[in-house]
């Protein structure tokens, strides 16, 4: 019965799965030399963001238009009689917007 339960606990942690993202590029724009342009957003060199928007934050390394934009990216609980918290993009930043571990109920 241990093993049975045990086993369980285990799959149900494999079954969270929380996917972080990433990604370096050029976000340059003819219109805005020396700056980045990030969905929509103009940044200087050096300067960061955090959108209230969505869970990201995004900054600008340099005047070629370089940048980075990093986000919570996908929650998914896969575990019955558990729910996610949801993005807090109203009263938080990233990365403290992205949602927690689930919780589950017993039952």
């Amino acid at each position: 019965m241990q093993f049975l339960l045990r086993g369980t606990l285990l799959l149900a942690f494999f079954a969270v799965t929380i996917h972080g993202y990433a990604y370096t590029g050029t976000f340059s724009d003819p219109r805005y030399p020396g700056k980045c342009v990030i969905k929509n957003r103009v940044l200087s060199p050096g300067e960061v963001y955090k959108s209230r928007d969505i869970c990201e934050t995004w900054e600008c390394y340099d005047a070629k238009g370089s940048g980075w934009v990093n986000g919570c990216g996908v929650a998914v609980p896969g575990i019955p009689n558990c729910e996610l918290e949801p993005y807090d993009t109203r009263n938080k930043l990233h990365p403290e917007c992205c949602p927690g571990p689930p919780s589950c109920k017993k039952g």
